[in-house]
């Protein structure tokens, strides 16, 4: 009986080897195949650039702060009107105000010292008071005239402009340069495809997947150059060159192969 039993399990060790494949190779009857990552970048040059750009004003009152609001924002518009930038072309913000407040702490928590129980201030509780008011309105710009960029963008300054939160340049073609870069970026895959198959003795039969990669660490096609200044009463000396465009653009394709044979 003891004979038996070991001959099962001398038999059931050999099963799966007879019920699997011997050879990691003989597990999947998948054709072969080849997966390359093409890239591409595309470079143009913009034909408008938008200002991202605000005007804030601080004051001890209310009415004080909303006439040098008023003032700068006045003096801004009258600047657009005169560089002939249509109105169509500014947006506007609404104004937005709001109160700058201070908190007053009794004399033990400015000290930092343990209450006392005869002071008559340490349990005195906080006491918000308002010293002034700030007043703040955003612009967007649209400027088409790239040679008259420099010479706007430092007016706006001096007309009252004192935040730039963003300079974009940008194309109206930017639908076109992404398809073309797109297109480059699969022509990139199948020529490395091409090459890494053919020093194997094989040539590619068919497409059998293609990606796009929307998020792979690049730049995004959609952005341009952009430029940040918390300071613009410094930028007016700087010089701010539109350059190019980069549009980019990335694909994972996965190519089936014919006639393979390894050279020697």
């Amino acid at each position: 009986m003891r004979r038996l039993a070991l001959a099962f399990a001398w038999m059931t060790c050999l099963l799966p080897m007879s019920a699997t494949a011997a050879f990691p190779w003989e597990e999947t009857n998948q054709p072969p195949s080849i997966a390359v990552h093409g890239e591409a970048e595309v470079r143009v040059v913009p034909d408008h650039v938008m200002i991202t750009a605000g005007v804030e004003s601080r004051g001890a009152t209310l009415e004080e702060t909303v006439a040098d609001s008023d003032a700068r924002i006045r003096k801004v518009l009258e600047f657009l009107e005169q560089s002939k930038i249509e109105a169509r072309k500014i947006r506007t913000e609404y104004l937005t105000i709001e109160p700058l407040i201070v908190e007053t702490v009794g004399k033990a928590q400015v000290s930092n010292l343990p209450p006392q129980t005869n002071d008559p201030f340490a349990s005195e509780p906080s006491a918000p008071r308002v010293v002034g008011y700030v007043a703040r309105r955003q612009f967007s710009i649209c400027i088409e005239q790239l040679d008259r960029f420099e010479a706007i963008y430092k007016g706006l300054i001096t007309a009252g402009i004192n935040r730039v939160s963003g300079i974009e340049f940008r194309t109206t073609e930017l639908r076109q340069m992404r398809d073309k870069a797109r297109q480059e970026a699969v022509r990139a895959a199948r020529e490395k495809a091409q090459a890494m198959a053919g020093e194997l003795g094989a040539k590619l039969a068919s497409v059998q997947s293609i990606r796009e990669n929307l998020n792979n660490g690049m730049m995004p096609s959609y952005m341009a150059q952009n430029a940040l200044f918390d300071a613009p009463a410094e930028a007016t000396d700087r010089s701010l060159a539109a350059g190019e465009i980069s549009v980019r653009a990335s694909v994972d394709v996965v190519f089936l192969l014919g006639d393979v044979e390894l050279k020697p």
